[in-house]
């Protein structure tokens, strides 16, 4: 095995602090990944790198700036699962006389094999820290870490971790064509069922976990997954929420989108096996600027302090057939 593609990256580079609540999102053919508003970003290779982000200098004393970079490793030909390459990876740390090494177990997810590092090294007059998550996917691994000096670790660990968190390969190179059979977000600990057939046709906004189409059916079905964090829903129950809106009001509220509109199920029930109370809607109505007739069912329920809203759409023709996807689902839809 060639071993020059199986390197511990560290970017051992001055980077910045973190206390912006604005983010950005860089986003490729190949992954994507979120970051401060008041770090840099850097994707022109520096030092072998995919993404380098770094934060600012703290003063002119602060030498070394806390920083999150992105190597992408070619394993092509070279046969390596996870176990390989960590057992590699611990044999170069010990070359760095790294110490207090801590290797989380290996997990398998859609997208490939997943596993987290931290170890402290010296580097010139630096006492560093690491954290770094490795993906290995597609014949490739993924290393995204988060650098910081062993004084200054703890104090930006939640920026690094955030970041870390928000590596994402893109769908278009992971394992399957169609995505995975299930879509997984890190940060709210969620998993939904993927649909055969459907694409990522929207995934931005802040608040729109993912929104999922079939580009290519004439019947327009669609399916939409949000998140409200408004401070409310850590004192509300989908009951008490369920209350705050009358039908009428809802109707009233569709006024702006739609024409001739019809409610057809309006109240909180335990649809199939999902062992959550949600409240439950399906209307519809001739969407003014196509006036095609559109039936939407919509499922909503509050977790974490989070009112996570389901959105089904399709042709009112073609309803009777995609209820039940729609059902499925949101059966498939767990939160830790």
């Amino acid at each position: 095995m060639n071993t020059k593609y199986i390197v511990v990256i560290l970017a051992l580079f001055s980077f910045p602090k973190l206390d912006a609540q604005i983010w950005k999102e860089y986003v490729n053919d190949e992954f994507k990944i979120s970051f401060p508003s008041n770090w840099s970003f850097d994707d022109s290779g520096i030092n072998g790198t995919s993404a380098f982000i770094s934060s600012e200098l703290e003063s002119v004393s602060d030498l070394f700036s806390e920083n999150v970079n992105l190597i992408i490793q070619d394993l092509t030909g070279q046969n390596i699962g996870m176990e390989e390459y960590i057992s590699l990876t611990k044999s170069q740390l010990s070359q760095l006389n790294a110490k207090h090494i801590n290797i989380d177990k290996i997990e398998n997810h859609s997208y490939g094999q997943e596993s987290n590092l931290e170890y402290e090294f010296k580097h010139g007059i630096y006492n560093l820290r690491t954290k770094q998550r490795v993906i290995i996917a597609n014949n490739k691994a993924y290393l995204t870490t988060y650098t910081g000096t062993v004084s200054d670790f703890n104090k930006y660990l939640s920026t690094g971790d955030q970041i870390l968190k928000s590596f994402k390969l893109s769908y278009a190179k992971t394992n399957s064509p169609i995505k995975s059979d299930y879509y997984e977000n890190l940060k709210h600990k969620l998993t939904i069922k993927n649909l055969k057939g459907f694409e990522d046709i929207n995934e931005g906004g802040n608040y729109i976990l993912l929104h999922m189409g079939n580009l290519s059916d004439l019947n327009y079905r669609s399916y939409s997954l949000k998140y409200n964090d408004d401070w409310s829903f850590k004192l509300m129950t989908i009951e008490d929420y369920s209350k705050e809106v009358t039908e009428e009001q809802f109707t009233n509220s569709l006024k702006i989108l739609y024409e001739g509109i019809s409610i057809n199920i309006f109240k909180r029930s335990y649809p199939k096996s999902f062992s959550e109370d949600v409240f439950h809607l399906v209307y519809s109505g001739i969407e003014i600027g196509t006036n095609d007739r559109m039936t939407v069912a919509i499922f909503q329920y509050i977790k974490n302090s989070k009112l996570y809203t389901l959105n089904c759409q399709c042709k009112s023709t073609y309803w009777q057939y995609y209820y039940n996807d729609c059902l499925d689902l949101l059966n498939s839809l767990k939160i830790e």
